[in-house]
């Protein structure tokens, strides 16, 4: 059973167009920032990145654990907490994203 899961898995995988350059993401190496502001928010945007194409995967595969758990109430239940966490997660990089952008207009200095 474990076995057919991993197939049906890999196929889709290999199936799933990924389209990073398309969309016009770009990261960036936080090593060249000029100050810790801006390295703060390059890392965030960084992990965000990473979140955001990561948490469809996830999505997908707790949809997989549904779909082939034949009725095993311990395969569906794994099915729906993975698909929970994943949302908990982006949930969780969102309210980061907004935190740290109410830092960086908190912490500007206006130039005199």
């Amino acid at each position: 059973m474990k076995n057919r899961e991993l197939i049906i898995f890999l196929v889709f995988l290999c199936l799933l167009p990924i389209k990073i350059h398309s969309q016009g993401v770009e990261i960036q190496p936080p090593i060249s920032a000029k100050n810790i502001i801006e390295v703060i928010e390059r890392l965030a945007n960084f992990v965000f990145t990473l979140i955001l194409y990561s948490m469809p995967v996830f999505i997908v595969i707790g949809g997989l654990f549904l779909l082939t758990s034949g009725g095993r109430a311990d395969q569906i239940e794994k099915g729906k907490k993975i698909i929970f966490y994943a949302l908990i997660g982006l949930i969780i990089a969102l309210s980061a994203k907004g935190l740290i952008s109410l830092f960086k207009q908190g912490l500007k200095v206006k130039k005199v």
